[in-house]
């Protein structure tokens, strides 16, 4: 069972793809991924996932906090948090972010926030921070047109584009050019497990391997698959 930190969607192509053609199963490994939620961590302290996905920060804060967890593999090298802009912003570098409105959806998101600032000599009270409780891409353009929001953190290998196609474009500043130099979305399981199952691990980290090499060969081909598979219908953006 591993936990997702996202529901299943391309962005784990390589480990749905896999377990489409059946290559965990020949590997004797009966995997089951989920997404239930931003509990990654808590799924596996309680025993309710062996695996989860999470960004290495969080887990580091789940560590610190006395969790027996340990991250075996990394699929992101960089942090994929950027803080986003429109286009036409006058936010042109990341200094004029001052006395501007920031977009805040979760409260983990301060720390972020406070390293890509102090990297330009800023604070966090140099910003209006503004709680944002909606992630549907309309709500947040609307608040950006309506100047209730000058700046936003999120992924920047989907969001620009989902802003894009929903006729709004974004420029970002990503956060490992500002001081947030972390692993990105990093696999982890209690300490115990990896010790005891190195080669049930081994064999899942080579099979999902073996699916994003897959993967690239014909991305459009798999992205449809993965879509028409496993990615839920009510996320769609206008039914697409």
């Amino acid at each position: 069972r591993v936990n997702l930190d996202w529901f299943p969607s391309i962005e784990f192509a390589g480990m749905l793809v896999a377990l489409d053609k059946g290559w965990y199963q020949e590997q004797g490994i009966k995997l089951k991924p989920e997404f239930s939620g931003f509990k990654m961590a808590e799924s596996v302290i309680s025993g309710d996932a062996e695996i989860g996905m999470h960004s290495a920060h969080e887990v580091i804060r789940v560590i610190e906090k006395g969790a027996d967890l340990k991250a075996f593999a990394a699929q992101y090298q960089f942090n994929p948090q950027a803080i986003l802009v429109a286009q036409d912003s006058p936010i042109k570098k990341l200094q004029d972010i001052k006395g501007k409105n920031v977009a805040i959806f979760m409260d983990a998101e301060y720390e972020i926030y406070k390293i890509m600032l102090a990297k330009v000599g800023l604070k966090l009270t140099d910003v209006n921070f503004v709680k944002v409780s909606s992630f549907q891409t309309n709500d947040v353009i609307a608040l950006f047109k309506q100047k209730k929001i000058d700046a936003l953190l999120a992924w920047e290998f989907n969001w620009p584009v989902t802003f894009a196609l929903q006729g709004y474009p974004v420029r970002h500043f990503s956060s490992s050019e500002y001081g947030f130099n972390f692993y990105g979305i990093v696999y982890f399981s209690k300490s115990d497990f990896i010790t005891k199952h190195q080669s049930l691990l081994n064999r899942f980290l080579k099979v999902t391997e073996r699916g994003w090499k897959e993967v690239y060969k014909n991305p459009e081909l798999y992205t449809k698959q993965v879509m028409d598979n496993w990615y839920p219908k009510d996320r769609y953006i206008d039914g697409s």
